[in-house]
């Protein structure tokens, strides 16, 4: 008899520890599971408050770079009868000659708030990639197009500060008419299509994160 109740006093005490061993292992992936949604939603809390502190500065820069093409185009001599694009780059050599170098260190000086930002952005989009979060290859791409928009305004910025160069020469030209292609609409419109899917990306992980 008492060793029955031995028998059975170690049967119980073996069973009570595997449920203690399981009660602890589903303890552990709780608490492991509930340390990754935080830290995921902590991620994209962090990626959405500084893409919008980007976008909120990129408007000053956009805007100067808008005001210098408005004085290229101001300065177009209207009255020869040179064919448009020859006119056009004429305005542009025009304008540059006067007022280049002083509005690319305008725009420089509204980029260089914009640096830090940017580079915060893109430390979250690659930190995303660790975290393995749903569409994060389509977010990170929408990061790179969004800071590529200031790297666009800053290359317009060279191209109209450097007041010494030869405009004849067919390179130098070349780089002239790009800058003068650069559209503030198209390049709002980047900043506009990147945000609404990296606001998409963040939506579908909060939802997986918190149901």
């Amino acid at each position: 008899m008492e060793s029955e109740l031995l028998s059975i006093s170690g049967a119980i005490a073996a069973g009570a520890s595997v449920v203690m061993a399981f009660i602890a292992y589903s303890a552990l992936r709780t608490w492991k599971h509930q340390d990754r949604a935080k830290r995921e939603a902590e991620f994209l809390d962090q990626l959405i408050e500084s893409v919008h502190a980007y976008i909120a500065e990129l408007p000053r820069a956009i805007t100067l770079l808008e005001m210098s093409r408005f004085g290229m185009e101001s300065h177009i001599p209207t009255w020869k009868k040179d064919a448009s694009d020859a006119k056009e780059l004429e305005g542009a050599m025009i304008y540059i000659a006067k007022h280049g170098d002083e509005d690319a260190q305008r725009i420089n000086t509204a980029l260089r708030v914009l640096k830090p930002l940017a580079a915060r952005v893109m430390s979250l989009g690659a930190k995303g990639q660790v975290l393995k979060l749903d569409d994060h290859p389509l977010c990170f791409e929408a990061i790179r197009n969004l800071i590529g928009q200031s790297d666009i305004i800053s290359s317009f910025a060279v191209v109209i500060g450097s007041t010494n160069l030869n405009w004849e020469h067919p390179e130098v030209a070349d780089r002239l008419k790009w800058a003068m292609a650069i559209s503030p609409i198209d390049i709002r419109q980047h900043i506009n299509d990147s945000n609404v899917v990296i606001l998409g990306f963040a939506q579908k992980n909060y939802k997986q994160i918190y149901g």
